[in-house]
């Protein structure tokens, strides 16, 4: 773990015999939480990543400059059906029926065709050695997994491989429009017109319990995307928002010891979570947790998602039973700095806050309130591993006199504050007060510029950044593979 170590060791580490952190001061707090922004500008700059931005760029102007022939859309999708199998494919409606009168409509036919095309393509269970060829084309070998095969500028082999493991959950999808024939004759009531057709897919797609994307440089990994996913308590193989579970995690990592992990897991009406954490060389950089546990989502298959004003009505008939218990954040900036939130029932806290709106001008009944609201909520601010909380966000009574109806009267509400360990108060505008953290909002500001120095400058392939780059590839290489095979 990163240690603050140095000058702030006097500030945080003074211990008694009970081996407690020692109250720290206002000062105090915002020093350590300035330095703990410094820290982490420092540990990641955006130099570490030069390499493996030269490297993808490469990567993706040799995916660019290969021959793919003739790759229209039409000619992908015919390709995916070749792969895919036609039994996907049934009951051919008019484009119309989805988005009448919507001159874009085929614009957003195509982006939806291309989208499904893309995820199914991933998630299928498509495979075969891709080799790049001196005249700049693929050669297609029967395998058990997914490769491109191609050189670098210094005859490196590189390798963007795609792999499947464990057991395997058929999910169906959502029905999707696939094919689009052009100026198709249709009659209706007497009348004769031409449109496009499009052509349903009521795919049933397998997902993997794990999925890794990895690209290589002589047997070396560059980049890894591992994708670890659980699903249950489907519906008839449908995922059931009510019912139904799902966990992902996406764990990103690099060759010089980055690693970024993302994590969601959703219980129907029991748990919901969300995890980010980064780490370098498995030194904490940041890292942020969320948890809750709903209560009242209604029952409605994913298949109808579509129709938001069917899920806009499920929710406005359920609105009085849907609710969020439990809830807890928590987010640490290296070893330095921790944020830990609690709220023990969403649905009381905005009640309460709508019910103190509405007593202005009662000070029993706004100091009750607010007791309450203090009750339900625990937000408080820990220090260089500790536990201790130094800071912790309370609401207080407030009262202004104001001028209303022609007379002055009391106004009654509440300010967030800060209450130190030692029993002292802080407004939250002096505890955050930009200019006692002047030096460390300067060091992110030159961080993020950096990092958008490099991912939006050098690139001679195209205007996109290089994470754009690769996901292209990808799936420019895998249409395009399907359009060959015979």
């Amino acid at each position: 773990m990163l240690a603050l170590a140095g000058g702030l060791s006097v500030l945080s580490c003074s211990k008694d015999k009970e081996n407690e952190q020692r109250n720290l001061t206002v000062p105090e707090q915002q020093a350590l939480i300035e330095q703990s922004l410094i820290n982490i500008t420092n540990m990641i700059p955006a130099s570490d990543f030069e390499e493996i931005r030269g490297f993808l760029n490469e990567v993706a102007g040799i995916a660019y400059s290969m021959d793919y022939g003739t790759v229209y859309l039409k000619d992908s999708l015919k390709g995916v059906s070749k792969v895919l199998g036609d039994s996907i494919f049934s009951d051919t409606i008019p484009a119309s029926n989805y988005m009448p009168e919507d001159k874009d409509a085929a614009c957003v036919i195509w982006n939806d065709t291309v989208y499904f095309v893309e995820t199914s393509y991933l998630l299928s269970n498509f495979t075969g050695h891709y080799t790049a060829t001196d005249t700049m084309t693929w050669a297609y070998t029967k395998a058990d997994d997914l490769q491109f095969i191609f050189k670098d500028s210094l005859n490196n082999t590189c390798v963007l491989k795609l792999a499947r493991q464990g057991k395997e959950v058929a999910l169906n999808g959502t029905r999707n429009p696939i094919s689009i024939s052009d100026d198709t004759r249709f009659e209706e009531n007497d009348t004769v017109w031409y449109g496009d057709v499009i052509t349903e897919a009521y795919k049933s797609l397998s997902i993997p319990e794990k999925v890794i994307l990895s690209l290589s440089r002589n047997n070396v990994n560059v980049v890894t995307v591992t994708i670890n996913t659980k699903i249950g308590n489907l519906t008839d193989g449908f995922f059931n928002v009510g019912t139904s579970k799902f966990g992902v995690e996406t764990i990103f990592e690099t060759n010089n010891g980055y690693k970024l992990s993302l994590a969601g897991e959703y219980d129907a009406n029991k748990n919901v979570s969300l995890g980010l954490s980064m780490s370098k060389l498995g030194n904490n950089v940041m890292s942020i947790n969320a948890s809750a546990s709903p209560e009242g989502i209604p029952s409605y298959d994913l298949e109808y998602a579509r129709d938001k004003y069917l899920i806009m009505d499920s929710v406005k008939r359920c609105k009085d039973d849907i609710n969020a218990k439990k809830i807890y954040v928590s987010g640490t900036i290296g070893n330095g700095v921790k944020l830990v939130g609690t709220l023990a029932d969403v649905r009381e806290y905005m009640e309460l806050s709508d019910s103190a709106r509405k007593v202005i001008t009662s000070e029993v009944k706004v100091k009750s309130i607010v007791e309450q609201l203090n009750k339900n909520m625990d937000l408080y601010i820990c220090f260089d591993g500790s536990n201790k909380q130094q800071a912790k966000m309370v609401l207080e009574p407030n009262c202004e006199t104001v001028y209303a109806g022609g007379v002055y009267q009391e106004s009654w509400s509440y300010d967030n504050i800060l209450v130190l360990a030692d029993g002292s108060k802080v407004s939250m505008a002096e505890f955050f007060n930009a200019e006692q953290y002047e030096v460390g909002f300067v060091a992110i500001y030159r961080l993020f510029t950096q990092y958008g120095r490099m991912i939006t400058t050098g690139d001679p392939y195209s205007d996109s950044n290089m994470a754009n780059n690769l996901i292209k590839m990808a799936i420019i290489s895998l249409i395009s593979g399907g359009v060959s095979i015979k």
